[in-house]
C-alpha cells in the first residue's frame, strides 16, 4: 500500500502541477491582452493629443512679444513672456556688455530649464522661443567684447 500511495501522490502532485501551470499561462495571456489594450489606448491617446496641439497652434497663432531690456532685471520679462507661449524678440543693444554677457548668461539658463530655443538675429537681437517656433541656435556667434 505504501508504494500504491505514493505512486497515486505522485501523479496528483503532477495533476496539481499542471493546473497551476495552465491557470498561470491563463494569467499571462491576460496580462498580455490587458497590456496590448492599454498600449493601443495610449497610442491612440498620443495621436490625440498630437491632433489637438496642432488644432491649437491653427486656432491661436503664435504671439510675439519685443523687449528691449535696460538693465539686468528686465530680463526676467523676456523669461515671463516665453513662459506665456509667446515668442520674444530682444534686442540688447542699449546695455553694456558686462551686463548683456550675463543677462545671455541667464537667458541661457532658462533656454536649457524651460527647453526653448534661442537664435541671434542680428548684432544684438535675439529670438527666444519655447518648442512653438523651431529656431537655429546660433548664440556663440554673438561677441559680447564688442562695443555697445
Amino acid at each position: 500500500m505504501g508504494f500504491k500511495d505514493s505512486f497515486k501522490q505522485f501523479f496528483n502532485l503532477d495533476e496539481d502541477l499542471e493546473e497551476q501551470m495552465a491557470k498561470m499561462e491563463a494569467s499571462e495571456e491576460q496580462e498580455r491582452s490587458a497590456r496590448s489594450r492599454l498600449s493601443r489606448r495610449n497610442h491612440r491617446s498620443l495621436e490625440e493629443q498630437e491632433t489637438a496641439g496642432v488644432q491649437e497652434q491653427l486656432e491661436h497663432p503664435a504671439e510675439v512679444a519685443h523687449v528691449n531690456p535696460y538693465n539686468f532685471d528686465d530680463v526676467q520679462m523676456i523669461i515671463d513672456e516665453a513662459k506665456h507661449h509667446k515668442i520674444v524678440i530682444f534686442n540688447l543693444s542699449k546695455v553694456t556688455r558686462v551686463e548683456a554677457k550675463r543677462m545671455l548668461d541667464f537667458i541661457s539658463g532658462a533656454v536649457y530649464a524651460l527647453d526653448a530655443q534661442i537664435a541671434k538675429v542680428h548684432n544684438h537681437t535675439f529670438v527666444f522661443a519655447l518648442d512653438t517656433l523651431d529656431i537655429e541656435p546660433v548664440l556663440s556667434d554673438y561677441n559680447v567684447n564688442q562695443t555697445s
